[in-house]
């Protein structure tokens, strides 16, 4: 994929990437980045967000137009029932603030921590309704709802398997 982009995209042109493939009878996900910011993980038991860090220190991931030859280091996580995965493009934690400060990887954190919070115990709410509380909470940080820079979210919440008995009722 990285090849391909240095031959089309202009001279000095870069881009973000996050390939990812989901195992859903496993509740498992495999995924590398390309100079991506880290996707954030919530453990529905723990309740606690936490942030999904390479499994060893590499160079690879570098953003695709760097160098036609960079790696890209693969991982995995299992997702548990109401475990839910937050993937977003930098530009998320690049907003500033009507005073010019950055949110940071560590705001997106809390921003994803309010959201879940403000929905309260109930690890079954709708996964649009924190995606929609934390859009809301990024609005108000920026100070306006339009951006600068793109704004990509990615929500992957894994379900509880349901019966056959469940389902037919």
């Amino acid at each position: 994929m990285n090849q391909q982009f240095s031959d089309f995209a202009p001279a000095g042109t870069l881009a973000t990437s996050l390939c990812a493939v989901y195992k859903s009878r496993r509740g498992e996900i495999h995924y590398a980045y390309g100079g991506q910011p880290r996707i954030l993980f919530w453990q529905a038991q723990q309740r606690q967000w936490t942030t999904l860090a390479p499994s060893q220190e590499s160079i690879c991931g570098l953003p695709f137009g760097v160098t036609e030859t960079a790696c890209y280091d693969e991982d995995h996580i299992l997702l548990d029932p109401g475990d839910i995965l937050l993937m977003f493009s930098d530009g998320v934690p690049e907003t500033r603030s009507a005073s010019g400060e950055l949110l940071q990887p560590e705001g997106v954190m809390e921003l994803a921590q309010e959201s879940t919070e403000e929905i309260g115990s109930s690890s079954c709410a709708p996964l649009t309704a924190v995606a929609s509380i934390f859009l809301r909470r990024l609005e108000d940080f920026h100070g306006r709802p339009d951006f600068q820079d793109d704004i990509t979210l990615l929500w992957i919440r894994r379900l509880p398997r349901q019966t056959s008995e469940a389902v037919s009722a």
